[in-house]
């Protein structure tokens, strides 16, 4: 894939995850929602995906992100769930910045002992949102894997009622019940844009959706 090509289907996914406000994504003018970077850091997430480890896949998609995202006025943060643990608190966005926390990610972790109560991060998320004003996109990057007590959905609602937020999920999700999940979770506000199958959304171009389906259709393929 040229770069070109790269930069404008990192472009689509910005504009839909983002809402940045442009007539085209190399002006200068642009409206950037304040947005948390929200990563699976479970055991399962060491599994292999087209060649790689789940973890290093999302860390290259956030690499990627962090890459076309234009520098302006907006507040960021990056956190892990499985274990909760904060990469950056949140502050004015910087390229730099989030380039050396999305670095500091530990991609080498263990398969067992290291269980997903993806509640327990999204209840985590409840004490750093009132750090935000307006809009907060949360773009989470999970396969979707769940400890068998774990229910994110009443936690996701909770934090609908109490903020201005939307979630956004790109999916690494290989088994039938992560991808469960992921559906679930988009189903619950008309906002969230999920990408599904996204191990090489930069590599091999898989979305076929334009810019202004993306929220009709509520994914990217």
């Amino acid at each position: 894939m040229t770069a070109l090509f790269r930069f404008a289907l990192l472009g689509m996914l910005l504009t839909c995850f983002l809402g940045i406000a442009t007539n085209s994504f190399a002006s200068q003018e642009h409206n950037i929602h304040d947005f948390i970077f929200f990563v699976d850091h479970s055991g399962s997430m060491s599994k292999e995906i087209a060649g790689s480890s789940k973890i290093k896949t999302a860390k290259t998609i956030l690499k990627a992100l962090n890459t076309a995202i234009p520098e302006q006025k907006s507040k960021a943060a990056l956190y892990t769930f499985a274990p909760f643990a904060c990469y950056l608190e949140p502050s004015e966005y910087s390229k730099a910045t989030m380039g050396t926390a999305i670095d500091s990610i530990n991609s080498d972790i263990p398969l067992f002992g290291r269980t997903t109560p993806m509640d327990k991060g999204l209840l985590g998320l409840d004490s750093i949102l009132p750090r935000f004003q307006g809009k907060t996109e949360i773009i989470m990057i999970t396969d979707g894997i769940l400890n068998k007590r774990s229910n994110p959905l009443p936690l996701v609602r909770l934090l609908y009622e109490k903020y201005n937020i939307c979630l956004h999920i790109i999916s690494l999700a290989t088994t039938k019940s992560g991808k469960q999940v992921i559906t679930a979770l988009d189903s619950l506000k008309p906002c969230s844009v999920t990408a599904r199958q996204p191990q090489h959304l930069y590599l091999q171009g898989v979305w076929r959706k334009q810019y202004h389906q993306c929220h009709a259709s509520k994914y990217i393929f």
